[in-house]
């Protein structure tokens, strides 16, 4: 809230309709790629993001710059994001 300037009404209403784009996974379904995750995340606290985008074949939406340290998952930053959905 404090960064977007929005309301806590806002917010609510907000997070209300990402939670019905937002799909959840229990760590059962990413648990075996732990390890390897752990390898990649530059702090132990990102190891089930990292297992996660490993599962999915999915890319990171980060501005984290350590997390690019590492070449077997796409990170993308909040910049790159912009560019590549609105040509900013």
């Amino acid at each position: 809230m404090k960064f977007s300037r929005i309301s806590e009404a806002e917010f609510g209403f907000l997070f209300f309709l990402l939670q019905k784009e937002i799909n959840t996974f229990s760590e059962e379904k990413y648990r075996e790629l732990l390890s390897e995750a752990n390898k990649l995340s530059p702090h132990t606290k990102d190891d089930s993001y990292f297992a996660l985008a490993l599962k999915l074949n999915a890319p990171i939406w980060s501005d984290e710059k350590e997390f690019k340290q590492q070449d077997e998952i796409k990170i993308f930053s909040t910049n790159e994001i912009s560019k590549e959905l609105f040509g900013l």
